[in-house]
């Protein structure tokens, strides 16, 4: 399956008339992580544009990867290292290819979003007694940014239906799938009507805007790695992404309370 035809495969199934209302009305947030578990913060970001500009974004990229030298997929640690798809690659090729992709998101997608945690912090509520396996910060972050994206959309009152694509992460994605009726359930009630269908986990080696995504999440917790160091993350690439318009939001230590009082 081909990187735009994988985009067209999640409203494959549906009627000719739904196929073109989604087209044009459908929001789509494509969402990664970085950091699960590593000093100082774990990540979770994404982007959000309607249906046909990803179908778009998508042809771009794929076109981008494949301009020589060629890739095969982006992750931004190999690019980074220079390891698997970028090995014996000269710098200034890495910095082209890289610089590239990010123009493709920042041409495409309408803004971007993430959820930080520090570990230190996190760690210190949460623990392995728990009765639910909360030990992974990716299961709370999974829910914190659905209901941050849900809020910004409510605060400019925009309710068109939203689908959340997360890249797949196995054990972890069927615990926060397991836990997903209990989490509607739990959403403020002016939310509830916006969440239309469940999340879904996709490969992001095949579905290509979690690799956009994935570039993001690695930028903000590398950022965050330096202001742990006092330095400021500085390189061409950064300033690319940091024009793309972020609704961010970092999870304070009330917050992680409340959310562990539901978990004892």
């Amino acid at each position: 399956m081909s990187a735009p035809d994988a985009i067209r495969s999640l409203a494959a199934g549906l009627a000719p008339r739904l196929r073109a209302m989604r087209a044009l009305m459908v929001l789509q947030a494509y969402i990664d992580d970085s950091g699960n578990g590593q000093q100082p913060v774990f990540v979770l970001a994404g982007f959000l544009a309607p249906y046909n500009h990803w179908e778009k974004f998508t042809i771009e990229w794929d076109n981008a990867l494949r301009a020589e030298p060629k890739i095969n997929y982006f992750k931004m640690n190999e690019a980074v290292t220079k390891r698997k798809q970028f090995f014996g690659w000269a710098k200034e090729d890495v910095d082209k290819k890289c610089e590239k992709l990010a123009q493709i998101i920042k041409n495409n997608v309408e803004f971007g979003f993430s959820a930080v945690i520090n570990i230190n912090l996190y760690n210190s509520v949460f623990n392995r007694d728990t009765k639910v396996v909360t030990h992974k910060p990716h299961f709370l972050m999974f829910h914190s940014i659905i209901i941050s994206l849900l809020k910004f959309q409510g605060v400019r009152c925009n309710h068109e239906e939203i689908d959340f694509i997360f890249d797949e992460q196995q054990e972890v994605s069927d615990l926060v799938m397991a836990e997903w009726s209990r989490f509607v359930d739990s959403t403020p009630e002016q939310l509830r009507p916006i969440i239309k269908n469940r999340p879904i986990h996709r490969d992001d080696k095949k579905f290509v805007p979690l690799q956009a995504s994935d570039m993001l999440a690695w930028h903000i917790r590398r950022y965050y790695f330096e202001e742990s160091h006092n330095c400021e993350l500085k390189s061409d690439l950064w300033e690319i992404i940091r024009d793309i318009p972020l609704l961010g939001s970092v999870i304070k230590k009330e917050a992680l309370e409340n959310i562990a009082k539901g978990f004892w």
